[in-house]
């Protein structure tokens, strides 16, 4: 288990970016139920993942570097060797592999139609009704064998695939997930191969199938040649076997930018959608926004813009979907600031105590052109006088404070229309 937790910390910090939700358990092969004596062993010693595995031949196996007994080159299971071949994990330290095709005519009639294939149930199955998921998974011919079978693909069933005793093909099946043999073969022994693409549930699916499911006289096959340097029992050579790791379904995710919305001058509103489940946000323009690659974010924008949300699932793997990529649109309105009609107030008391709370006296007002204020004792003394609506009354006089009462004030000046006001009134002191 150490080893896995280990594996999942380099590979956030290889792809801090990529948050999707795979659905698939144990995708990279690397947790076990039981260490591996042969190659032809699978179900009861990977982890979650089990099917149908011809015998003889190797069969539907596991292969690791870590969790194994050699037991001679013959039933060699470790990684990067292993009696098929001679291949690195696509990431972790173990795969999978499978037989896809045999060549019927020189192995026997017995062997005609004989697929290997691997099943797991996917996490928070069942898929949804309408939701667009994207598949990768990769794979490696192995160098002992002389066919490639261009046909791999990846089925969704509701239900996990009865054990077949004939290994018969599952030709019944339609895979939602098929590799092109024509634009796409897969032939290469040395690097692994990505098959990918996506599709819309039809709701209730619980199950991914990953095998051949065409008949040997449908199936995409192309005679190689075997590169293993030393003799192979014909069952491995004559038969197209694959090396299977990091298999992905995750959902689809599309640009939601949210309700168009308004804000007041100096005001803020969420946009997008809280969720983390897209690989990469980036919103356009940047300005005013709290975090221009999250998938939610706080808008703060001086003028009403309109912000377009970039949502790409591809994952570190791709699934090449066509609209992997999606965008979606939202205006935030700034509303104009509001202006009063003229207007001039003066507070009727302040407290210069010292507290910071209404320790001076300001006059407050809107379009002023023109202003002046004076104030005076019960005696008619002047003790301020200010031309300045920025410039207010501290309550001190001669730089000494003034005694708590009532002070009169005068006010005139003019509004930025012309008009002129002329205000009277009185200020109580208190401390």
């Amino acid at each position: 288990m150490r080893r896995v937790v280990l594996l999942f910390s380099f590979m956030s910090l290889m792809y801090p970016a990529y948050n999707q939700v795979n659905l698939v358990p144990n995708y990279s092969f690397e947790d076990s139920i039981k260490c591996i004596n042969c190659y032809d062993e699978f179900n009861g010693y990977v982890a979650d993942w089990f099917g149908q595995g011809s015998w003889g031949g190797g069969g539907l196996s596991w292969y690791t570097s870590e969790c194994y007994t050699p037991h001679g080159f013959w039933c060699n299971s470790g990684v990067p060797a292993n009696a098929i071949g001679y291949q690195y994990a696509h990431t972790g330290v173990s795969y999978a592999g499978f037989f896809t095709y045999f060549n019927c005519p020189y192995l026997g009639a017995f062997r005609c139609n004989n697929r290997d294939y691997m099943q797991v149930k996917l996490n928070k199955s069942p898929l949804q009704t309408g939701v667009k998921y994207g598949v990768t998974f990769f794979v490696s011919l192995a160098d002992t064998c002389k066919f490639a079978c261009n046909d791999i693909g990846a089925y969704f069933s509701d239900s996990a695939l009865y054990s077949d005793p004939l290994l018969a093909v599952k030709s019944n099946f339609t895979p939602q997930i098929a590799n092109n043999p024509v634009t796409h073969p897969l032939t290469d022994k040395v690097n692994w191969m990505r098959v990918s693409g996506c599709f819309t549930a039809a709701g209730g699916e619980q199950y991914i199938v990953i095998g051949n499911f065409k008949d040997d006289a449908s199936s995409s096959v192309d005679s190689i040649g075997s590169s293993a340097s030393n003799g192979k029992w014909d069952e491995d050579a004559e038969s197209a076997y694959y090396y299977v790791d990091d298999v992905s379904v995750r959902e689809i995710v599309y640009a939601k930018a949210g309700r168009d919305t308004e804000i007041c001058e100096s005001g803020s509103a969420i946009i997008g959608t809280d969720t983390a489940k897209g690989v990469s946000y980036q919103w356009q323009p940047a300005t005013g926004l709290a975090n221009p690659n999250a998938a939610q974010t706080s808008a703060s924008p001086t003028i009403t813009t309109t912000y377009t949300l970039t949502v790409r699932n591809d994952s570190i793997f791709g699934c090449n979907c066509p609209d992997s990529v999606s965008t979606d649109t939202v205006t935030v309105f700034v509303c104009p600031p509001v202006i009063l009609p003229d207007n001039i107030f003066i507070p009727t008391a302040f407290s210069p105590n010292g507290d910071g709370q209404n320790d001076i006296l300001y006059a407050r007002g809107h379009n002023i052109a023109a202003f002046h204020l004076a104030i005076f004792d019960r005696w008619g003394n002047k003790v301020f006088e200010s031309q300045s609506m920025n410039q207010g009354w501290d309550g001190t006089y001669n730089y000494k404070p003034m005694e708590t009462g009532t002070y009169v004030y005068y006010a005139d000046g003019s509004y930025t229309d012309g008009k002129t006001f002329h205000q009277k009134g009185n200020i109580t002191l208190v401390r």
